[in-house]
């Protein structure tokens, strides 16, 4: 399940990692604070930062829409993906 970390902006980052890793959800976000605490921990839920500059919603909607079957097959085997407008990066 997507969890996406804009839609909880008044919950503290340490409560939304709890929730998704106790859930098992995905962590969508633009903040680059879950990234540096994942690196930092040897377990962590799955997070997905995208650094796709600043884009209309529509704009994300497509970029996701277009490259969501290659998402989910990434996050089959890895637990943190970092998106770019040309490249999907496999942190860990």
């Amino acid at each position: 399940m997507w969890f996406c970390e804009g839609h909880y902006d008044e919950m503290p980052d340490r409560e939304i990692w709890e929730l998704a890793s106790e859930n098992k959800y995905v962590i969508l976000t633009r903040d680059k604070d879950f990234y540096y605490r994942a690196m930092q921990s040897v377990v962590f839920p799955k997070i997905v930062l995208f650094r796709l500059g600043n884009r209309r919603s529509y704009e994300l909607l497509e970029y996701f829409n277009r490259n969501i079957d290659l998402i989910e097959q990434h996050l089959t085997k890895h637990r943190l993906l970092v998106l770019w407008p040309n490249e999907i990066q496999i942190a860990v």
